[in-house]
């Protein structure tokens, strides 16, 4: 293998790249403001929104914030809410959406600058992340009422902070670390998995010469490095033991919404069982499109890549963990892996520009991510009125119902026939650039080259 390039600073960009990139947020957001209509369920708060919205009244009423599990672990968007704009609590979601894909996008570009050269091609990364109708960009029109912005903050700002404190002294990465931990376990729980990966710092595996398919430690690592770990598991205790939890028969009694019945065990156990490998992998192209395509046909220097960095590679395992087993919002949770696989996406296109002058696939692949993106239609409310769906990659048509956009929720019937089409789109671009970049190989004297 390659040893792994030395870090870089910030790859400067001519001032056009913030433009653009402040251009696709302004246009994106008008765009959708003025087209994209809140969902209707539950007064406007949808299903885990009651629950936020709930903890975020207790706050401006300045009592102690009470709802059901897992929700009421999250306290820390609900109180910034509540100090935005205590008597319009809706109001003060948005804003506090509107604020966190702000900083997103600017963490995002700083994050990009790290690892992709060309201003244009993270660029193309930004648009590709905003455009996406379950990325917080779009998704708070439709659904204001969750913390999800206020978390895709605190992914890039771990990410950005692993990066940093990677290669520092052990004492110095357990602080600042800490301080994450404390500040982005209030946000949401499973930030957690950003202390652990601190622990494959310097890359803590290797593998075995003499069984090339085992790992092993390279070394024990640092005690220092299990301080993030412990004092976020503190902070998460605290929270556990000073909000009030209600069971269902709380929430109901508290107009809260109705039982969900939540047990994470139970919930484990159900993902693993249930959940399928049609509904996973199909989360993963609802989630990134058919892009996705570029980072398989590139997949060994992908996985070199992430060999030589091994805490992007323990984030996005661990992320693709929490897609499969941590609830049923798939989707939800593999856009946490938005950094480190928007960079593998870049990088790919930085070292093959040369497959993106036939228009080929840059028109298929922006066609096609597009319509997975739903550019051309908005999400639909719910519940929907009586009305026929059909399916091109994603669900079409003027009554469909919003659960059927997601991969676990939709029902088995279009979410296969919707699996079907991105793996028929996936294998042909896929033979399409495999024989692009054989022809490419080829001696100019073989008369091969002309087929």
């Amino acid at each position: 293998m390659k040893p792994p390039e030395p870090q870089r600073p910030f790859a400067g960009g001519p001032a056009i790249e913030w433009l653009a990139v402040a251009l696709i947020f302004v246009s994106i957001t008008i765009l959708t403001a003025y087209t994209q209509k809140q969902i209707t369920l539950h007064d406007g708060k949808g299903w885990d929104g009651t629950d936020y919205y709930a903890m975020a009244k207790c706050f401006a009423e300045g009592r102690r914030p009470a709802a059901g599990v897992p929700f009421i672990n999250r306290i820390a968007g609900p109180f910034v809410v509540s100090r935005i704009n205590p008597r319009d609590l809706m109001a003060g979601f948005r804003t506090l959406d509107l604020a966190g894909c702000t900083v997103t996008l600017i963490l995002f570009v700083f994050w990009l600058r790290l690892h992709l050269r060309d201003w244009r091609i993270r660029v193309l990364m930004v648009l590709l992340y905003a455009a996406a109708f379950h990325a917080p960009v779009r998704f708070l029109h439709w659904y204001p009422a969750t913390p999800d912005s206020l978390t895709h903050v605190g992914v890039l700002a771990a990410m950005l902070t692993l990066h940093y404190v990677e290669n520092a002294a052990p004492p110095i990465a357990a602080l600042c670390m800490t301080c994450f931990a404390a500040a982005a376990v209030p946000i949401r729980e499973m930030m957690l998995v950003f202390t652990i990966a601190l622990l494959f710092s310097r890359n803590l595996v290797s593998i075995d010469e003499k069984i090339p398919w085992l790992v092993k430690l390279r070394r024990w690592p640092s005690w220092w490095l299990f301080v993030p770990v412990l004092a976020g598991g503190l902070v998460f205790y605290a929270i556990r033991h000073w909000v009030i939890t209600l069971d269902d028969a709380g929430r109901w009694l508290a107009g809260i919404g109705p039982p969900n019945g939540y047990l994470f065990p139970n919930i484990i156990v159900d993902m693993v069982y249930n959940k399928g490998v049609v509904p996973y992998f199909l989360a993963w192209f609802i989630t990134y499109g058919p892009a996705l395509t570029l980072v398989v046909w590139k997949w060994r220097d992908c996985v070199e890549y992430l060999w030589h960095r091994q805490v992007q590679m323990a984030v996005l395992a661990a992320v693709s963990l929490l897609g499969w087993f941590a609830g049923t919002d798939s989707e939800r949770y593999l856009i946490w892996g938005f950094p480190v696989v928007y960079v593998l996406l870049g990088r790919v296109i930085e070292s093959n520009l040369w497959l993106f002058r036939s228009p080929f696939p840059v028109s298929a692949l922006a066609l096609t991510q597009a319509v997975s993106a739903r550019i051309f239609a908005v999400l639909p409310d719910y519940p929907p009125t009586a009305g026929r769906t059909w399916v091109l990659l994603t669900m079409w048509g003027e009554h469909v119902s919003s659960i059927d956009l997601f991969s676990f929720s939709a029902r088995q019937g279009l979410a296969t026939l919707s699996f079907l089409e991105y793996v028929a789109v996936f294998v042909v671009l896929l033979v399409w650039v495999r024989l692009a970049e054989s022809r490419r190989q080829m001696p100019a004297s073989d008369p091969r080259i002309r087929v």
